[in-house]
């Protein structure tokens, strides 16, 4: 065990944060929540050493210039990189083992840092802290923030299944506190981690907050809005075929109403995104295609949306449904298991959900929807009011809190108070609606 220095501050924590996605190219919502963590705990004066993967094809800085907000001095983050040849992927084939066997080199640095907390980010980051543990006392607090999503879709093989769910359950072991996206997520692990298990909405990351901040939404809300869009990673999990069914049943209302097809995501599997792509092409030549956009190219598109369509069936949280509410584009998800649909509400009038399993019904219910600007108006704006609500500053109160928490022996009053109800044992953190 290391011998630890003597901290003279003991108000601002050093948190060593773990997670594979970080730098560019950032490919999935792991990397924009994790930028989001970091840039938030840096906000509010703590100090963060990150170890996190670094693609071998990519000369990019390992430090994302919009991570660190303009107020922040660089000496409070440290960035340990470790350098992996494979890219673009957050599941069992990813560079998980490389990420792990890396990070021992970086052991000299976690004890001369001397953490007051470690933040894990999914379960990628297990075999790092297991790497690790000779370096850590036995007393350092662990903060896992946990993605039930492998455990939830029925295109895993049992043997998937088993594997992901030993992961998890050995990270949350070994969590002190356990952080989720989505209720389902938390309501699913604090049947067997009672009074550990908190959600915590991921916040509109800061450089689209500042973007729609200054955006000024158009006196006419449809004027320069034509894209029918669908932005999610062309992966079969996010179950893209159904926007191209859609597409394909839709081809001339679309046509007449003036209205495009667009389809933006990265490529993380290059056959499916081929096919996905050709189909789209074959039914609606003139639809647009992008890959992965910039923050201010995603904000431009968002703009032009009449209309934002989410076709998973199950998704821990959805960061672009969030970043597409910032332009009043308003979305539309699954009836049930889409975790920022319990965030911008239904009921609220801050998105549409449907049943995603009967075609012909959302069909018909996407066609009404995009005859009637009006209604995409109404809800657009409310879903612009929300997604501003919960941005960096917001979360990152709530992530300080829970983190602080975790490092004291005895919870706050407020954790023991939203921890007292055993009817219910999770606490909601989303800076506006309190426990749910």
């Amino acid at each position: 065990q290391s011998t630890w220095g003597i901290r003279l501050d003991t108000s601002k924590m050093r948190i060593l944060c773990v997670s594979l996605e970080f730098g560019e190219p950032l490919f999935s919502g792991n990397g924009t929540l994790t930028r989001s963590l970091v840039s938030s705990c840096l906000t509010e004066g703590h100090s963060v050493l990150i170890i996190c993967g670094k693609w071998k094809e990519t000369s990019e800085s390992a430090i994302p210039d919009s991570t660190v907000p303009d107020t922040i001095n660089l000496c409070s983050l440290q960035v340990a990189p470790v350098l992996l040849d494979s890219w673009y992927r957050t599941d069992r084939h990813c560079a998980y083992e490389q990420f792990a066997k890396g990070s021992e080199d970086i052991a000299p640095k976690v004890v001369e840092y001397a953490p007051d907390v470690v933040l894990l980010v999914d379960w990628t980051a297990l075999l790092v802290l297991e790497r690790l543990t000779h370096v850590l006392p036995a007393s350092v607090a662990v903060v896992s923030y946990i993605f039930c999503l492998y455990q939830c879709l029925s295109n895993n093989s049992d043997d998937d299944i088993r594997f992901y769910k030993d992961v998890e359950d050995r990270l949350c072991d070994r969590s002190r506190s356990i952080l989720c996206l989505c209720p389902r997520d938390a309501r699913v692990l604090e049947s067997r981690y009672e009074n550990r298990v908190y959600c915590l909405y991921p916040p509109l990351r800061r450089d689209v907050y500042l973007a729609a901040q200054t955006w000024s939404p158009p006196q006419s809300w449809s004027q320069h809005r034509r894209y029918f869009a669908c932005v999610v990673r062309l992966h079969p999990q996010k179950n893209v075929d159904l926007f191209i069914e859609i597409v394909t049943r839709l081809e001339s209302f679309l046509r007449e109403s003036g209205i495009t097809p667009l389809l933006c995501g990265s490529s993380v599997d290059p056959p499916y995104s081929s096919r996905i792509k050709s189909r789209l092409i074959q039914i609606f030549p003139e639809s647009v295609i992008k890959d992965f956009l910039s923050p201010a190219e995603l904000c431009e598109l968002f703009q032009k949306t009449l209309l934002n369509f989410h076709p998973a069936l199950y998704e821990a949280y959805g960061m672009t449904v969030a970043e597409a509410a910032a332009f009043e584009a308003p979305s539309v998800l699954h009836m049930s298991d889409i975790g920022v649909g319990d965030f911008l509400k239904p009921a609220a009038l801050e998105s549409f959900c449907f049943d995603f399993t009967d075609i012909e019904s959302v069909t018909n219910q996407v066609r009404s929807l995009l005859a009637s600007p009006s209604v995409l108006e109404e809800v657009g704006r409310n879903a612009r009011k929300k997604s501003l609500s919960w941005e960096e500053r917001s979360f990152g109160l709530e992530l300080t809190r829970l983190l602080r928490d975790a490092t004291t022996p005895c919870p706050s009053p407020v954790s023991q108070a939203s921890n007292a109800y055993s009817n219910q044992p999770v606490e909601y953190c989303n800076g506006t609606t309190g426990r749910a």
